[in-house]
Formats: structure tokens, C-alpha cells, sequence
């Protein structure tokens, strides 16, 4: 069994409960690109059927494709929470990850994905 496989097994188990929340730990660490993008279409799926998923992540994008709200978390143990598209900024992905970016939005048919590239490497604080 894949590690998607598994992946999507463990999601599925999970599921058998009726949650109305579940809560996931970088569900889409150590997967490959296409189980990757798999598990984040299912945890959309779920988030449109009413299934609150809350799930940490350390791609940015992940967060801008798939979460409603995002939270970041700084070095001094600050955060800002709020809708993603308002806290997953370029500013705030410097700011907290010391990574220069652009965040860029790919139309493809009728869907309008947003994606993070990184520019370069900055100093920065990691606080708020």
C-alpha cells in the first residue's frame, strides 16, 4: 500500500465515527505531488459537506488551496488567525518563514488555483 493509499485509509477510518470535526497532522507529509494534491481535494470535499478539518501544514500553498481560515504561528509564540487569503500573504510568508515569495493565480478551465514561489531566502525575525 502507497502512502496515499494509507493516507486516504486513515482518513477513511476516521470517518466511520460521523465526525464533525477531524483533525489532521500534515496529513500530506511524505507523499508523492498527485497524493499530495488527492489528499487535499478530499479534505475540500470535506469541508464542503459540512466536516470542519482542521490540519496543519508546512506549504502555504496547501493552506491557500484548501483552508477557509489559517492561523500562523511566529517564533515568539504569536499568531494571526484569520481567512487565509488575508494571512497567507506574501508579507506574512517572509515574515514567518524568512522566505522572499510571490504568490501567483493559475486559471485553468473554471477553476482559479493560487500558488506560493519562493523568490529567495531573507533575514527575518519569524515574529509578528
Amino acid at each position: 500500500m502507497s502512502g496515499g493509499e494509507k493516507q486516504m485509509a486513515l482518513i477513511a477510518r476516521s470517518l466511520a465515527c460521523d465526525p464533525k470535526i477531524l483533525i489532521l497532522d500534515e496529513p500530506e507529509s511524505n507523499l508523492d505531488f498527485k497524493n499530495q494534491i488527492t489528499v487535499l481535494d478530499v479534505l475540500s470535499k470535506l469541508r464542503d459537506s459540512g466536516i470542519c478539518c482542521i490540519f496543519n501544514t508546512h506549504f502555504p500553498d496547501h493552506a491557500l488551496r484548501t483552508a477557509d481560515r489559517a492561523l500562523l504561528l511566529g517564533d515568539d509564540g504569536k499568531c494571526i488567525c484569520g481567512k487565509t487569503g488575508d494571512i497567507v500573504t506574501e508579507e506574512n510568508i517572509q515574515r514567518t518563514f524568512g522566505v522572499k515569495v510571490k504568490i501567483l493565480s493559475v486559471t485553468s478551465g473554471n477553476k482559479t488555483v493560487k500558488t506560493v514561489v519562493p523568490v529567495s531566502t531573507v533575514q527575518s525575525d519569524g515574529n509578528f
